[in-house]
């Protein structure tokens, strides 16, 4: 169309020049300064009005186009939605005060969220809120001070991740403090999700996952206690081993946020003390936490740290055998280290006491040191980390300034070899004490009797542990008691270390043929149950290598 109306005005332009030029002639000669004019003059006047015609068509079609992009980009920005907190509101809502029957002034602070869809999921999530919480403001006042809502508070926040809602709820109470629940909803999707559903969006690896949550979870119990002069390290090592078994066993019902691809925080909860008091933390979790690889070696041994863990392994020279034929471990073979959860920046092995034995020694970039006693843990079947040693240098037990680590030093003291720690403040501590002491961890409620029945094929075993702590010993009876027979072993236990199943054991048990036993025992009691796994050598629970004990006495 626009095409043949440029046309249209040029044969207008000719024709009107052509009546022109037969006017000018009027019956006279024409001379020759008057066509070229008039052609020139048609000339410009045609290429001025083709130029200015096609100028305008161009511009009036570039301003069609351009009407038509904004008018693509109005109604992308209509329907492009946006997710924020504009989508969250209060359910319901309570702000009040009052003076209990204890005579205290108490605060009562609660918010319930909702989400702002008529979706039916959306509905039946905040139905599920509602079904948790939802009571709780429709108490009046003069119900509070007599109930166990004594100063509660119910808050929400909120963490987006593209279109996916985790909707977080805290509960706060003064007797034991606070608690999170997650819910997820996606928005784009209008669905609702379990923790494992956004795992599973999230691409995350099970095992990746699992590695990275205990790895957080150990450093951030060890944050709590790293300043701190321990009095009882036996019941601190139970305690960060009962964290760690409950962060594995949260993994099916995961409470977290994502923050990244690579970055979720989790909400996990942390053993506090003897008496099972457990708090919960926001624990920050890398999934793809970059390691610097470490190597020490010594003699016939070497280590390595790197982002698989650590591992020792045995070289073959002219003094080792005698010691592979003492304590059994294999050549060139890289052996696992259990229990190692920290950022490490130093290592060494070092020959330590009398006997000049091996212990690798790690420095953690959280200001703790860890080691592993390289022969014992051979005999024994597991290679174990010792936990970390708290408090190491500290004034007292809190100390808000304490001295940071910052490498070893191989030394002698009396007793011969020994490490070193070395301090900013120019101080050094012999870690040999440590080292000694470490064997000697026996908590309380471990110490008692306990036994499990297995039922296999009508046949019934059954198992007995006695446990007993005297001074710097910890004694072992084990009793394997069937139909036909009845077994009994004694010997002592060496503490090696902890990890996510317990505290770990090494025991050497000796038999009615007066032959010796060696493996390691994960032992974790809880609740008067005693969970005892079998995690390296001799399986004594035959065809299981688990059980679940009860205590039979204190």
């Amino acid at each position: 169309m626009r095409r043949k109306n440029i046309i249209s005005g040029v044969s207008t332009v000719l024709c009107t020049a052509l009546v022109l030029g037969l006017s000018a002639c009027g019956g006279k000669t024409n001379t020759p300064q008057t066509i070229p004019a008039v052609n020139d003059t048609v000339k410009d006047t045609v290429k001025d009005t083709v130029k200015d015609t096609v100028k305008d068509t161009a511009k009036d079609g570039a301003s069609d186009a351009s009407r038509e992009l904004d008018a693509v980009s109005e109604k992308d920005a209509s329907t492009k939605q946006i997710y924020d907190d504009r989508l969250i509101t209060d359910a319901a809502s309570l702000e009040d005060h009052f003076k209990g029957a204890d005579g205290v002034e108490y605060k009562v602070s609660i918010h319930i969220p909702k989400i702002l869809s008529e979706d039916a999921q959306a509905q039946e999530l905040n139905q599920r809120i509602m079904d948790i919480w939802g009571n709780l403001p429709k108490k009046t006042k003069d119900e509070y001070p007599y109930s166990f809502e004594q100063g509660i508070t119910v808050s929400w926040e909120t963490h987006w991740y593209g279109d996916l809602l985790s909707l977080v709820v805290i509960e706060d109470r003064p007797d034991i403090g606070s608690a999170y629940e997650v819910f997820y909803y996606d928005f784009a999707d209008q669905k609702k999700l379990e923790s494992p559903d956004v795992l599973k969006a999230l691409s995350i690896q099970p095992e990746v996952l699992e590695k990275a949550l205990l790895r957080s979870v150990a450093q951030s119990f060890d944050d709590y206690f790293k300043d701190s002069m321990v009095g009882a390290p036996e019941e601190v090592m139970l305690w960060r081993a009962k964290t760690l078994a409950s962060a594995k066993d949260s993994l099916q019902w995961l409470r977290f946020y994502p923050v990244s691809a690579d970055e979720l925080v989790v909400f996990a909860s942390h053993c506090l003390s003897s008496d099972e008091q457990w708090t919960e933390e926001k624990v920050d979790v890398p999934l793809n936490q970059k390691i610097t690889p470490l190597h020490a070696e010594s003699h016939y041994v070497t280590a390595d740290a790197s982002a698989d863990g650590v591992t020792v392994c045995f070289h073959k020279n002219e003094y080792s055998d005698a010691f592979q034929e003492q304590y059994g471990f294999e050549y060139e073979k890289a052996y696992p280290v259990r229990g190692c959860y920290g950022d490490y920046k130093d290592m060494v092995i070092e020959l330590v006491g009398p006997d000049s034995s091996p212990v690798l020694f790690l420095l953690t970039e959280q200001n703790t040191v860890e080691f592993v006693r390289i022969l014992d843990s051979a005999a024994y079947g597991t290679m174990v980390s010792s936990g970390p040693a708290y408090g190491i240098g500290a004034a007292g037990d809190l100390d808000p300034d304490p001295p940071e680590l910052v490498g070893f030093e191989a030394g002698m003291n009396e007793k011969g070899g020994t490490v070193y720690i070395l301090c900013d403040n120019g101080e050094r501590f012999d870690l040999s004490i440590e080292l000694g002491s470490s064997r000697e961890r026996f908590p309380a409620n471990l110490c008692a009797a306990w036994e499990a029945s297995l039922f296999e094929s009508e046949k019934q075993t059954t198992y007995n542990l006695a446990i007993l702590s005297y001074d710097t010993i910890g004694e072992l009876v084990f009793c394997d008691t069937a139909a036909d027979y009845y077994v009994e072993y004694q010997g002592i236990l060496d503490c090696l270390g902890m990890d996510e199943t317990g505290l770990l054991y090494g025991y050497t048990l000796t038999g009615p043929d007066g032959n010796d036993l060696y493996g390691t025992f994960s032992l974790l009691p809880r609740y008067g149950t005693l969970r005892a796994g079998i995690v390296g050598g001799k399986n004594l629970f035959e065809k299981t290598g688990y059980l679940e004990f009860e205590e039979v006495s204190g």
